[in-house]
C-alpha cells in the first residue's frame, strides 16, 4: 500500500491572530490589572454580569480573572467564558 503524501503546514493554515494579543469579545485589548465584565458562560449564569480583575499566570504562561464573590476569593482560567468585556474606562491600547 502507496504511502499519503501529507501537506506541509503554512502559515495560512492559521486562525487570524492580532499580534498574540489577548482581546474581549469586541476586540479590546486585556492586560494584567484589567477590570473585566463577565458577560456569559458556558456552564451557567451564576458569573454572569460580575466584575473581574485578570491576572497573568507567569508560571502557566496564561491569563487567570479573578472573582471576588461576597467573601470568597477564586481564580479561574477563562475556559468557559464565552462572551466578556473590559471596562469602559479600562480600555487600553
Amino acid at each position: 500500500m502507496a504511502r499519503k503524501e501529507h501537506k506541509s503546514l503554512e502559515v495560512s493554515d492559521l486562525k487570524p491572530c492580532v499580534d498574540g494579543q489577548f482581546t474581549d469579545s469586541y476586540g479590546n485589548v486585556v492586560k494584567h490589572g484589567s477590570r473585566i465584565i463577565i458577560e456569559s458562560t458556558y456552564g451557567g449564569y451564576n458569573k454572569n454580569n460580575q466584575e473581574a480583575l485578570v491576572e497573568w499566570d507567569e508560571k502557566k504562561g496564561m491569563y487567570n480573572y479573578v472573582l471576588v464573590d461576597d467573601w470568597l476569593k477564586s481564580r479561574d482560567n477563562f475556559y468557559g467564558i464565552c462572551k466578556f468585556r473590559v471596562k469602559q474606562n479600562e480600555i487600553r491600547e
